[in-house]
């Protein structure tokens, strides 16, 4: 499982690059600082020693990326949504709205959180608050447009499925279902 968001290089990323580096490169892949690589403890021949450079070593790598699906990723889609029904362009603008900044924190608390497998060495309210961190940096100039149009509906279904299988309440995945649903059929319209 690695998780590290990696927008779409833009004009800008090839020029800084060529300017500050004096490298020239059509298509560099830009991504945030953040990093997390979790392979699963089962390597023939013998393990390689990226846990010195930081990835986890596990038993079971589900629980880690069904937490980065559920919490990531259906974050990502769901605010990427409604961020682009208000009007705004990049994720991180979006999380400059307070109010979908708290939406996000109760999605992750209230609805998608208590869908995940305990996860072994993960402290889930400091990730938490970590992804929220990540989403509104500047730096990373993601857009709602990539988020909306890469990100799987599925990323909000399953949970759903999971939620609605336990009579739990969906009223937050469904905003952003909604949102998601709402993009699709715009963008389907024929031109008038």
């Amino acid at each position: 499982m690695v998780d590290r968001i990696t927008p779409v290089t833009q004009a800008g990323d090839i020029a800084g690059l060529a300017e500050r580096h004096g490298v020239a490169d059509a298509w560099p892949v830009v991504s945030e600082r953040f990093t997390q690589w979790v392979i699963e403890d089962d390597v023939v021949g013998g393990r390689p020693d990226w846990d010195r450079v930081g990835a986890q070593f596990v038993g079971d790598v589900a629980p880690y990326e069904r937490m980065k699906l559920r919490l990531l990723n259906a974050s990502h889609l769901a605010v990427a949504g409604l961020g682009r029904l208000i009007g705004h362009e990049t994720v991180d603008e979006t999380m400059r709205d307070d109010r979908i900044r708290r939406y996000m924190a109760a999605l992750m608390d209230r609805e998608t959180g208590p869908t995940l497998l305990p996860v072994p060495g993960i402290d889930l309210p400091a990730y938490k608050a970590e992804l929220i961190a990540r989403f509104a940096n500047p730096a990373i100039r993601d857009t709602v447009e990539r988020v909306n149009t890469d990100a799987a509906l599925n990323y909000l279904l399953d949970p759903v499925r999971d939620r609605l299988a336990t009579d739990a309440p969906i009223d937050l995945l469904a905003l952003g279902g909604a949102a998601w649903m709402r993009r699709a059929r715009a963008s389907t319209r024929p031109a008038r």
